[in-house]
């Protein structure tokens, strides 16, 4: 099955689902009926919401979607039967989430905390074939920290390459 919207474009991660408040209903291509069209307000947009309030939201307007796309496709019932058991599986998140402190804030700690600029890593060995056809051994082996970013680290190779590399890749040496 695959969700499309009102342009009859796909959608791959239903998280980014804008919430539910229903306009009308589009039908896509070949028949199959499109997600509801709704409003573009976010959650976001008041300052007095908690991060716990946000996500129970964002939770709700994902059900609210796939129950309204349930029952949009009416007698396909395998696809029905399976956005109803992940509407549910969403109704005990909801519900785990409402018991979270309401000054609860997720915690986002950097990939990367441990390393600085000019620290000496490794390649791991889980992704040097990853690397093998850009890199040498030698070069796996000691690469320099120059620039450390939120989710990649910049690094100079002992042959004077510069190589970009998530900073899950490397360990310290």
């Amino acid at each position: 099955m695959k969700l499309v919207d009102q342009h009859d474009q796909p959608i791959t991660d239903p998280s980014i689902l804008p919430p539910v408040e229903f306009i009308a209903t589009t039908h896509g291509k070949n028949g199959v009926p499109a997600l509801p069209v709704i409003s573009e307000a976010e959650p976001e947009s008041d300052p007095k919401i908690s991060p716990r309030e946000r996500m129970v939201a964002r939770l709700r307007n994902i059900r609210d979607r796939l129950m309204a796309y349930a029952e949009q496709l009416g007698d396909r019932k395998a696809a029905v039967s399976a956005l109803v058991a992940t509407a549910q599986s969403l109704d005990l998140a909801i519900a785990g989430a409402a018991t979270l402190p309401p000054d609860w804030q997720p915690v986002r700690t950097p990939a990367n905390i441990e390393r600085s600029a000019d620290d000496h890593v490794v390649i791991r060995s889980k992704y040097r074939a990853t690397y093998q056809d850009d890199l040498s051994a030698e070069d796996m082996d000691d690469l320099v920290v120059e620039r450390v970013g939120e989710k990649r680290l910049r690094c100079r190779c002992p042959s004077g390459a510069i190589v970009f590399v998530p900073a899950g890749h490397v360990e310290n040496k």
